[in-house]
């Protein structure tokens, strides 16, 4: 937590403030009016923010179905803005003891297929980075989510630019927040699932630990595949990829879920048919600018 202009903010701020400096964007906040219960947050608690998105307007701009919840008209100043919201919980009044939250989110790393390094991770790594700039964007946005995250994230491109650190950005991100979240790479999420049997003794009970394995991955508020066109492709690979991806598609106005993959989903074709038609439903972002390996502590 921090302080700024007298709040008590969550770190999750703090990035967002980063953000919009190197993107010269402004940042309005939104005094609550709630019981005044918190001095924090007026007893609603949240603290809700917007990134101001246009130009300043007379009358107030129309904003379509598609783009609510998360954007919206403000009045600032007499003047009507579009504004990117973004809400965060807040950390006076949340219901949990700073012990309680602590124990959780050690819970949830331990966890969340980050290694102890990544734990710190944050998308402010690559804010005004070349070539990664919309994928900030776009995962600032899903991570402005909080506590219901929901939709799907595509990032493509070649090796080295920056996918799977954005991915374990939101998975610390989400994680700092109490928000149940995992990292994983498509073939080692495969391999977990082959060690719950052995190849020539399969059993009920051995269907039952394969099926409450899925069932786990099914159920992360924010999952991340990475590496995900760089599994074999038989028909038992596929076929324990497709139930968790498309238990997620369908569930995808519940939960969020990022991929990463080398290549465009518009050229995933063949026995990748099944994801490239369900990507066209995400967001799909090229990553490019400078390779990244080597140049992180």
């Amino acid at each position: 937590m921090f302080s700024h202009d007298g709040l008590t903010l969550p770190d999750e701020v703090e990035e967002l403030l980063n953000d919009c400096r190197a993107f010269s964007k402004r940042l309005v906040f939104s005094p609550a009016e709630g019981d005044g219960g918190c001095n924090n947050c007026g007893g609603i608690g949240q603290l809700n923010f917007g990134v101001v998105d246009s130009p300043p307007m007379d009358t107030a701009p129309h904003v379509t179905s598609d783009q609510k919840p998360w954007r919206a008209a403000w009045l600032i100043n007499q003047k009507w803005y579009i504004v990117r919201r973004h809400q965060y919980p807040c950390p006076v009044c949340n219901s949990m003891t700073d012990i309680e939250r602590s124990s959780l989110v050690t819970t949830l790393f331990e966890n969340s297929g980050l290694e102890p390094e990544e734990k710190t991770w944050r998308l402010e790594y690559y804010a005004g980075k070349p070539g990664k700039d919309i994928a900030v964007k776009a995962a600032r946005l899903m991570l402005g989510q909080n506590y219901r995250p929901n939709g799907w994230i595509c990032l493509f491109g070649e090796y080295g630019r920056g996918k799977s650190g954005i991915l374990k950005s939101l998975v610390a991100g989400f994680i700092r927040l109490g928000v149940p979240a995992r990292y994983v790479r498509a073939e080692d999420l495969l391999s977990e699932i082959r060690s719950t049997f052995n190849n020539e003794v399969k059993t009920d009970k051995t269907n039952e630990d394969e099926r409450s394995l899925i069932q786990k991955y099914i159920g992360f508020k924010f999952l991340a595949i990475d590496e995900i066109d760089r599994v074999s492709t038989t028909d038992w690979a596929r076929a324990k990829l497709f139930a968790v991806l498309d238990a997620r598609y369908n569930g995808r106005h519940r939960t969020a879920t990022g991929i990463a993959t080398n290549l465009d989903p518009a050229k995933l074709t063949g026995e990748w048919a099944y994801l490239a038609s369900r990507l066209k439903d995400s967001q799909r972002i090229p990553m490019a600018g400078d390779d990244l390996r080597g140049k992180r502590n």
